[in-house]
């Protein structure tokens, strides 16, 4: 009776090890689907967060340069509004911006573009604020002011670069870079016919100027001649002209062009605005004195004064401008009986030359001429009253 309750023990030692067994079996199996199922969904969503994490994409649309306040110093602004888009599918968070490389600490969600947007809420490194939320495909608007602080040095220069970092999240970076333009004048001389006399015609182009980040839009010339040609002091300046060529009509620019040395030397410098407001100015285009500019051009009967026994003849030499020209020689050739004390004679600073005709009753005619100018006939006996 006892033998066979001994006997029967190992059985059921063997039964209750595999129930053991198949339990840890079970468990191990099951402990290693869980492990590989949260492995896959750790990697789904990795992968899922770097995918996100590539296709995000910010880009400033839009930017709108003013300064906020009454007035400002010419070619500076105080205030820029971006327009800031979300390109991707899903949406991001704006966490930091940087201008030129220098965290804002404090920037500003705005209504609207323009530089009159009202403000929306604060924001900005350091506030302890959640990050600026962008819906897909959505557009905000972000206000960086200098007289409320936000910009470095609390001004932009528009002839100067400026870089726009725009700073994720998740951590990613987007650089706004906008540069001024390149202003590039020169100028060509052409010659013409003014009135039969030759003359240099000069020309300012601005055409080879570029800007990288839009387009140019505007031009504006500046452009100087020596103010007094005997003793020059300083110079007479024309500012402020526009077109991209500028054709070189001194009595329209000048206001003292009766003195000026319209001839040159002549300087010219070029300043060109781009479609997002930066400017730039050229190098200066200097032009030495060209006495074709401004030829003598035409020769006049001044004034005739009969005396007792002479008459005395005055002749003015101008140039194309009007202006009298010194230092020009008068040649002049009588014909009849019109005797004449000198057949020759030079202009004073005023542009005239005497000549003296020795004969009370001339008969005939004399005729002056200079250079190239038309010459000058003046027949005897006149027929018009003595000037």
């Amino acid at each position: 009776m006892n033998s066979r309750r001994v006997r029967g023990r190992p059985g059921v030692s063997e039964v209750v090890g595999s129930l053991l067994l198949i339990i840890v079996v079970v468990t191990a199996v099951a402990s290693l689907s869980y492990f590989l199922a949260t492995a896959q969904q750790n990697s789904q969503n990795r992968s899922a967060y770097l995918t996100d994490l590539k296709n995000e994409n910010f880009q400033v649309v839009y930017a709108s340069f003013s300064w906020q306040g009454s007035g400002g110093p010419p070619g500076e602004w105080n205030q820029v509004v971006l327009s800031i888009r979300n390109a991707n599918t899903l949406s991001s968070g704006l966490q930091d911006i940087l201008v030129n490389g220098d965290y804002i600490t404090t920037w500003y969600q705005v209504s609207s573009p323009g530089p009159l947007a009202t403000v929306v809420s604060v924001l900005g490194v350091g506030k302890g604020l959640a990050p600026l939320l962008f819906p897909a495909k959505a557009t905000e608007y972000i206000m960086l002011n200098g007289s409320l602080g936000s910009l470095p040095g609390g001004t932009l220069q528009s002839d100067q670069a400026l870089q726009i970092t725009l700073v994720t999240q998740s951590g990613n970076y987007f650089r706004t870079n906008w540069s001024p333009p390149t202003a590039l004048a020169s100028a060509s001389v052409s010659p013409r016919n003014y009135q039969a006399v030759p003359q240099d015609e000069l020309s300012f182009s601005g055409a080879q100027s570029y800007a990288g980040n839009g387009t140019v839009v505007g031009y504006s010339w500046t452009v100087s001649v020596p103010d007094n040609c005997s003793s020059p002091t300083g110079q007479d300046v024309a500012s402020n002209i526009p077109g991209e060529n500028l054709a070189y009509a001194p009595e329209a620019l000048f206001a003292n062009w009766t003195t000026d040395c319209l001839a040159g030397p002549i300087t010219a410098t070029l300043t060109v605005t781009d479609s997002n407001g930066f400017t730039a100015t050229s190098q200066p285009v200097v032009l030495p004195p060209d006495p074709a500019l401004a030829p003598p051009a035409s020769l006049t009967l001044f004034s005739e004064n009969p005396g007792l026994t002479t008459f005395n003849i005055i002749v003015q030499v101008s140039d194309a401008y009007g202006r009298p020209v010194a230092g020009q020689v008068i040649t002049a050739v009588s014909n009849g009986n019109v005797t004449l004390a000198s057949n020759s004679a030079g202009t004073d600073i005023n542009g005239q030359a005497i000549f003296t005709v020795t004969d009370m009753n001339p008969v005939g005619s004399v005729l002056f001429q200079v250079a190239s100018v038309p010459q000058l006939e003046v027949p005897y006996p006149q027929t018009y009253n003595p000037l």
